[in-house]
């Protein structure tokens, strides 16, 4: 087994072992994302951490962006967790949340995702609290009561 796919591996090996702690309200995002999410996409050959040191434009990971988004306000400011870019150009956003958080049911955490890609432009949504993915096509405008909408059928 190549070295990534075994260290993929061991990630979601201990990540499953612990996961009754991992759903605990006390478990919140921010540690989701240092002790899994992050070195997930680094595993799979992601600068998170711009270790490249390339200039701001150029950075394939930038974490929290500044965006506008629209909801039923207006333009708001918004901060996706994650925005993965190829030669500098935006190609999905990746929207993290708590184990404990079911991306299956909460519309809000899917609206959410889909909402900071579409008012970017940005083909893609990934929706993730580690235990599962959810990938969406976010071509489609993001509709609250439509959960389902432009979801990419599990691969």
């Amino acid at each position: 087994m190549p070295k990534k796919q075994s260290d993929i591996n061991d990630l979601v090996r201990g990540f499953a072992r612990n996961l009754k702690q991992l759903k605990t309200p006390q478990y919140n995002e921010s540690r989701v994302r240092l002790d899994y999410i992050d070195p997930f996409w680094r595993l799979l050959g992601w600068d998170v951490e711009n270790q490249a040191q390339r200039p701001p434009q150029d950075v394939e990971v930038v974490i929290e962006p500044s965006m506008d988004a629209v909801d039923e306000s207006g333009f708001r400011t918004r901060n996706p967790d994650y925005v993965f870019r190829v030669n500098g150009f935006a190609r999905f956003i990746v929207e993290a949340k708590k184990p404990s958080v079911d991306i299956d049911t909460d519309r809000k955490a899917i609206f959410q995702a889909k909402r900071y890609a579409w008012s970017a432009v940005i083909p893609f949504a990934v929706l993730t609290n580690f235990e599962q993915f959810r990938l969406f096509d976010t071509t489609l405008k993001p509709v609250l009561n439509e959960p389902g909408r432009g979801q990419v059928p599990d691969f």
